[in-house]
């Protein structure tokens, strides 16, 4: 498919999306970023009660002619991760990992923030109704991961919580 025509299907798609959450009155707002467009969500209380969540979902940008487009889910944990915590939280992260459907936290070390990334493959020739059903999927996907396992890694991080109970959660 034609690159512009590619870019716009995406653009259509996001601009469709955050008009529901408006409506929801949850702050979205879209900005252009390097061939590509980012919707940018602002969750409350999504993994853990009092912290922020902000979601960037978007389309990697694809090349002349590409059979396939990656839709990307970063959904960013703003937490203040305590150092001396470090391994027990990586430990922890990778055991959850294991478990978890799709998708990967990691520990972004630079902003001290826990990070889920999740990228969707899909083909550029899927109708726009498809698409916005396959984005709106990977989004609650993400969305949902985050909601229901996040505030695990808060709580190693917080040392509330050691990395075997994940194993125990699971297993129980």
């Amino acid at each position: 498919m034609e690159k512009k025509k590619i870019t716009e299907k995406w653009l259509d798609t996001l601009l469709e999306i955050k008009k529901s959450f408006d409506e929801e009155l949850i702050p979205a707002q879209i900005e252009e970023v390097e061939d590509t467009n980012r919707l940018m969500i602002l969750f409350e209380d999504l993994a853990s009660v009092g912290t922020d969540t902000m979601g960037e979902f978007f389309f990697l940008p694809a090349g002349e002619g590409a059979q396939v487009q990656v839709f990307m889910n970063v959904l960013t944990v703003d937490v203040d991760i305590d150092k001396d915590r470090l391994s027990e939280l990586f430990l922890a992260i990778n055991i959850l990992n294991n478990y978890l459907p799709a998708g990967a936290f990691l520990v972004d070390l630079s902003g001290g923030y826990i990070v889920f990334r999740h990228g969707y493959e899909m083909s550029t020739e899927i109708s726009d109704k498809a698409l916005k059903e396959s984005v709106d999927l990977s989004m609650g996907l993400s969305v949902s991961i985050v909601k229901d396992f996040a505030y695990m890694l808060l709580e190693v991080s917080g040392g509330e919580r050691d990395a075997e109970s994940i194993v125990t959660y699971f297993n129980a």
